[in-house]
């Protein structure tokens, strides 16, 4: 024996059904809005945050570039220069004289307390960008620990003064003294403080090309986003303030996979 639906009761699904149906297709039609706004959203705040870190990282260069230019690249190059002089004075047998560079530094400031909370809280980094930011963070420190030290050395010897000339070379060129010491205290610092600021303005114009290539994809989403931060570092090149990449950069760009873009450097050689 078959069932037969009454009339009234498919007229009433009817009213209940057509209804749910409509708002679910509605709600699906809303949810599916409100995820499209929150994705670009997403995006408009990592490209704001991107442009910011650019930027951060773009000051962060200029500082090191800056310290390079007035300070470092002279204080590297008279150091190097007395030592050829002094190595020759002690070959021939002539008396030697030198005026001693007692230079101290002020702190080395840059953005990057600024550059580690975007690249970690608001921008989706690469294995590369926080590759290249690490060698920056750790090269900063480098050049600060460097200051340090030498304005140590620096406010010692200013303090015994005068010291007489012997006592002054030993610490000075970090010769070994009667007793069979070396303090190296001030060559190595000094050494240390070139090393690390070119350091900081090689990886950090990489990591400012990579930012602004990141910031550069993240515009390009929506034609209504605005523009990417640029970086041109041309200047810097032309003035010999870019180290070159030998190969042990090359292996570290290598291994973050890397390509570093930068400009042809001009005539004047980096320290």
């Amino acid at each position: 024996m078959g069932y037969l639906i009454a009339n009234w009761l498919l007229d009433a699904l009817k009213l209940i059904i057509g209804p749910l149906a409509g708002a679910f297709a509605g709600a699906m039609t809303a949810q599916g809005i409100a995820k499209h706004n929150a994705t670009i959203q997403r995006r408009l705040d990592e490209l704001r945050a991107t442009n910011a870190a650019v930027s951060a990282a773009n000051a962060t260069v200029a500082a090191a570039a800056v310290l390079k230019q007035q300070h470092v690249s002279r204080m590297k190059q008279t150091y190097d220069l007395l030592c050829s002089a002094r190595d020759e004075a002690q070959i021939s047998g002539h008396e030697f004289h030198f005026q001693a560079d007692l230079e101290t530094l002020p702190p080395f400031r840059t953005a990057v307390p600024m550059l580690e909370k975007l690249l970690y809280e608001r921008i989706t980094a690469s294995r590369g960008l926080l590759g290249l930011f690490s060698v920056v963070v750790q090269s900063v420190g480098g050049v600060s620990d460097a200051i340090e030290a030498r304005n140590t050395v620096v406010k010692a010897l200013k303090a015994r003064a005068p010291v007489p000339a012997d006592e002054l070379a030993e610490v000075y060129f970090g010769l070994v003294t009667k007793d069979g010491h070396a303090d190296l205290n001030f060559p190595t610092s000094l050494e240390a403080l070139a090393h690390n600021i070119d350091c900081v303005v090689l990886y950090g114009c990489v990591l400012a090309h990579e930012l602004a290539n990141h910031a550069d994809a993240l515009s390009r989403k929506h034609k209504e986003f605005p523009p990417a931060e640029k970086v041109n570092f041309t200047n810097l090149a032309q003035a010999g303030l870019i180290p070159d990449i030998d190969e042990t950069d090359r292996e570290a760009f290598r291994n973050l996979n890397v390509v570093p873009n930068l400009p042809e450097s001009g005539p004047a050689k980096a320290v």
